[in-house]
């Protein structure tokens, strides 16, 4: 069976517009990773108004000539239009692209991008490094590289352990690697 197709005693599923107004349009400003912070929507089922307020966290891609941007960005929906999300508070503006993928919200609080580093000349990956933001106060908790013989493509988590999948050129072949979540990430 579909996921997507529900039998008669399932919910309904809930969808969301993303409103594109706040997206640098100048700039072909769009969102391209989503990520969900499932603690934060446990703990707000229960209170009135926005029930989702923060818990969701989306990145964005740019580009300025040839160079890009990225941003990280929480949403919260409108009053009186549940369903329609805009940003909340910008969480972090970075000189590369957040791309899909790249964003994972830990079970603690944080909020994970990947990070790649590319050289100008060759557009290879150089070095990748994982950014985590705190959830709520939107403030770099630390950065971590990962290995560089591999050209990390994106991440998720759960459990106390971070996955993430990668690209080897030689010999050329997907991996998935499992890394503890870092101690300072930890409750």
């Amino acid at each position: 069976q579909s996921l997507l197709s529900r039998s008669r005693h399932q919910k309904p599923s809930t969808s969301w517009t993303i409103s594109d107004t706040w997206l640098n349009q100048q700039n072909s400003e769009y969102v391209g990773s989503l990520a969900i912070d499932d603690s934060c929507l446990r703990r707000l089922m229960h209170k009135s108004g926005s029930r989702h307020a923060g818990c969701i966290v989306v990145g964005t891609s740019a580009k300025i000539d040839s160079d890009s941007y990225g941003r990280v960005v929480q949403l919260k929906s409108v009053a009186g239009q549940a369903h329609m999300l805009v940003p909340q508070r910008s969480i972090h503006i970075r000189n590369s692209r957040i791309g899909s993928g790249a964003l994972h919200v830990t079970d603690t609080g944080y909020i994970l991008a990947l990070s790649v580093q590319q050289r100008e000349q060759k557009r290879r990956r150089t070095s990748t490094t994982i950014e985590a933001f705190h959830n709520t106060t939107g403030k770099l908790a630390g950065t971590w590289s990962l290995p560089r013989d591999v050209d990390w493509l994106s991440l998720t988590g759960g459990s106390g352990y971070l996955l993430f999948l990668g690209l080897r050129q030689d010999p050329w072949g997907f991996e998935i690697w499992r890394f503890p979540l870092p101690s300072q990430l930890q409750r």
